[in-house]
């Protein structure tokens, strides 16, 4: 399955839900696929036309078939990106991810930290 549903909150406001389930390849010889969920909540602030903030919470549960192990995966993530003009623009992250595993070691628990920065030429 999978779905996408937008709300417009208010012009400078809107919200996003999502919600997908895939099977993924593990590489792992011992497992034969990945059962994904995965749901996330973005929020987009607009204050000004070549200006938006997004903030975006994600969850997401891996099933390892044919075996006990599971991993749980929550993540949150901020972003920034200032348009210039119709051809640059500039943009910065921020995120954090937690994953916790359960049943059999396949997969190891984790904390990261991720952040960027950047931008973007289009001729």
């Amino acid at each position: 399955y999978r779905g996408d549903l937008q709300w417009f909150v208010t012009p400078l406001v809107t919200l996003r839900v999502q919600a997908s389930q895939d099977f993924l390849n593990s590489g792992l010889p011992e497992v034969a696929g990945i059962l994904s969920n995965r749901f996330s909540l973005t929020a987009y602030y607009d204050p000004l036309r070549n200006l938006r903030f997004a903030a975006t919470a994600t969850y997401e549960h891996n099933d390892y078939r044919e075996t006990d192990t599971s991993a749980s995966r929550p993540s949150l993530r901020l972003a920034g990106q200032y348009r210039i003009g119709p051809m640059l623009s500039l943009g910065g992250f921020a995120g954090v991810q937690r994953q916790g595993a359960e049943g059999s070691v396949l997969v190891p628990e984790f904390t990261s930290f991720s952040a960027g920065i950047g931008a973007t030429f289009t001729p």
